[in-house]
């Protein structure tokens, strides 16, 4: 699972179509925080280049009791957090 979507660091600076796909997901029971890993491209991930950078969504709403698994509602979140996205 993964997306490209545009990705702004801290500093404003702007990365066009970036390989966004899921490092790491820390769950409580009513949230969780789902950690990107974020690479220069779709190409770069698969040549095993590790990624420039990876962000963390906080506070992403995750149940317990979903028929979705922990992984695929944070696919959600980071689509929700990402609005403009093609989907890998």
């Amino acid at each position: 699972m993964a997306i490209i979507a545009t990705y702004i660091d801290d500093r404003h600076y702007v990365y066009p179509d970036q390989y966004i796909n899921i490092h790491m997901v820390f769950a409580s029971k009513s949230s969780m925080d789902v950690e990107v890993a974020i690479y220069h491209s779709q190409k770069s991930f698969e040549d095993g280049q590790p990624p420039h950078t990876t962000h963390t969504i906080r506070n992403v709403t995750f149940d317990m009791f979903d028929s979705k698994n922990l992984w695929q509602q944070a696919y959600v979140g980071v689509k929700e957090f990402w609005t403009e996205f093609t989907d890998c």
